[in-house]
């Protein structure tokens, strides 16, 4: 898996191989970098050493983060690729009139359906007062500190009824299937154009 990025808006790119970490910078780009032609060999190496130590100092989550809603559709609230530490909440609401609880899914891929990504937990929040649909708002926030913990926090904005759920990053997939679930979607999304 290789991921091209810019560094500062300078338009250097950058080629990070995530199996071994290691970094390509081409002399066009710091070229362009420092605006100045031609570069010594020693800036480029410079420059190599500082991206190397930015990178390997930066983990990124490695596949998106989404929860499920109506009709077993994902709903992303942390991209693949997002540096950690990361927190984001999206408001949710009831379906159906006088619901009094509501099931979390929380699940890792880059695919659109639940069906095609993998479940990380399920957990249930109750005590939601009854009232008709879509009035109850949860708040579901994602929340990974600098050590990879996952904590999924639900909060029912009316009572104040609130569970999580913490995952450590131990759980969950080995970088092997991670990729094989990236290739599929990239797949995917090359058959539906």
């Amino acid at each position: 898996m290789k991921e091209k990025g810019i560094i500062s808006g300078k338009g250097i790119e950058i080629i990070k191989d995530s199996q071994d970490k290691r970094i390509r910078v081409s002399q066009k780009g710091v070229e362009i970098y420092h605006k100045e032609e031609p570069v010594k060999r020693e800036t480029v190496e410079q420059l190599k050493t500082k991206l190397q130590i930015k990178a390997e100092l930066t983990d990124v989550t490695p596949l998106t983060l989404s929860i499920e809603t109506l009709g077993g559709i994902c709903k992303p609230l942390i991209k693949r690729g997002t540096p950690i530490p990361v927190s984001e909440s999206q408001f949710f609401s009831t379906t159906v009139d006088n619901q009094s609880s509501l099931e979390v899914h929380v699940l890792q891929g880059e695919r659109l359906t639940t069906k095609d990504n993998e479940t990380l937990v399920r957990f249930i929040i109750d005590g939601i007062p009854p009232a008709p649909r879509g009035i109850s708002q949860i708040e579901v926030t994602f929340d990974i500190g600098a050590y990879g913990i996952l904590r999924i926090t639900a909060k029912d904005k009316i009572s104040a009824q609130e569970l999580s759920v913490s995952i450590t990053s131990s759980h969950g997939l080995t970088g092997k299937e991670i990729e094989e679930m990236i290739r599929e979607a990239e797949e995917h999304e090359r058959e539906k154009q």
